[in-house]
C-alpha cells in the first residue's frame, strides 16, 4: 500500500502541462489504470482528471464511463463533495456532445447546491457554454463575467485563458462584436508560447475571427500553423480536428476554390460525428458553397 500511496502522489503532482502540451492523455491512462481497482476508488481525483481527458481527446464513451462510475461510486459512499465534482464534468461532456439542454440543466442544478468558489467557477463557465450552444448570447455574456471575476478572484492559472477564448469563439464572434473578440483572443495568446496542442485550440478562434472578416490570407497563414503545430503532438483536442477541416472548408469557398472546398467538406463531414452544432456549421458551409456556385435551390 506505500508504494501505491507513492505512486498515487506523483500522479497527482503531475502538471496539467504534461498532459495538455504534447498531447500524452493515453499514457496518463496507462498510469492510472495500472492502479488496482480498489486503488482507483481510493483515487476519485485520479479518475475524474482521466475521464476528462480521455473525452477531451474524443474518446466520448470511454470518458463519459469513467465519470459515470466514479459518479456511482460517490452516490454508494454518499459523498457530496465528490458526486459535485463527478456531476460537473457530466455536464461539461454533455456541452462537448453538443447536449446543451442536458448540460444546462445539470450545471443550473449545480449552482443552486455548491458551496465551493472553485467548483461553483466551473459551474458558471459550463452553464455559459451551454447557453453559448443554446444561442442565448446575452446569457452566456453575463455568466462568463461572473466566472471571470471568480477566477480572477482565486488567481486561477488557466480559467480566465479558457473563459477568454470561450467567450470570444462563442459570443462576441457570432454577435459580430469583433473588436471584442479579438481582444479577448491578443490576450491570450502569451499563454499558449510553447504549448503546441493548446496553441491549435487558440489559433482556431483568430481562423474563425478571420473567416467572419473575410480575411483569407490571414486565415491561410493561421491555418498553415495549425498543421505544423499537429506534427509536434502526440494526440490533439478532437474537435479541433472538425474545425480545422471546417475553416480550410469555409477559406476555399471564399477564395472559390471548389475543389479544395469539396475535399475539406468531405473531411470535415467525417468528424461530425452526430454533433448538432458541428452539424449546423457543416450544413452552413455547404449552403454558402452551392450559393457561390450560382445554386440557390440546393443552398436551401
Amino acid at each position: 500500500r506505500g508504494l501505491g500511496d507513492v505512486y498515487k502522489r506523483q500522479l497527482r503532482a503531475l502538471p496539467d502541462a504534461f498532459i495538455w502540451d504534447r498531447g500524452r492523455r493515453r499514457t496518463f491512462q496507462r498510469w492510472v489504470m495500472s492502479l488496482g481497482e480498489p486503488a482507483r476508488r481510493d483515487a476519485p481525483d485520479l479518475m475524474l482528471r482521466l475521464g476528462k481527458e480521455l473525452h477531451r481527446a474524443g474518446h466520448w464513451e470511454e470518458g463519459r464511463a469513467i465519470l459515470r462510475e466514479v459518479l456511482t461510486w460517490a452516490e454508494q459512499q454518499k459523498d457530496a463533495a465528490l458526486r459535485d465534482q463527478a456531476a460537473l464534468m457530466l455536464a461539461s461532456v454533455l456541452y462537448i456532445e453538443g447536449r446543451f439542454a442536458e448540460s444546462l440543466a445539470w450545471s443550473t442544478h449545480g449552482l443552486r447546491e455548491v458551496r465551493s468558489p472553485a467548483l461553483r467557477m466551473r459551474l458558471l463557465k459550463t452553464a455559459a457554454d451551454a447557453c453559448t450552444g443554446l444561442g442565448r448570447l446575452h446569457e452566456a455574456r453575463r455568466l462568463y463575467r461572473e466566472a471571470m471575476a471568480l477566477a480572477e478572484e482565486r488567481g486561477d492559472p488557466h480559467y480566465p485563458v479558457f473563459l477568454r477564448h470561450n467567450r470570444a469563439v462563442g459570443v462576441e464572434i457570432p454577435a459580430g462584436r469583433f473588436g471584442e473578440a479579438r481582444a479577448l483572443l491578443a490576450a491570450n495568446a502569451p499563454y499558449y508560447e510553447g504549448r503546441p496542442a493548446q496553441r491549435i485550440t487558440h489559433l482556431i478562434g483568430w481562423a474563425m475571427l478571420a473567416i467572419e472578416q473575410g480575411a483569407w490570407a490571414e486565415l491561410e497563414r493561421i491555418l498553415g500553423e495549425i498543421e505544423i503545430l499537429t506534427r509536434e503532438v502526440e494526440e490533439g483536442q478532437a474537435s479541433n480536428d472538425f474545425w480545422f477541416w471546417w475553416c480550410r472548408a469555409m477559406g476555399a469557398i471564399g477564395r472559390g476554390q471548389w475543389e479544395e472546398a469539396a475535399s475539406a467538406l468531405t473531411h470535415a463531414e467525417i468528424l461530425v460525428r452526430g454533433h448538432p452544432e458541428r452539424e449546423g456549421c457543416l450544413a452552413q458551409a455547404q449552403a454558402w458553397q452551392a450559393r457561390r456556385q450560382g445554386r440557390p435551390e440546393e443552398a436551401i
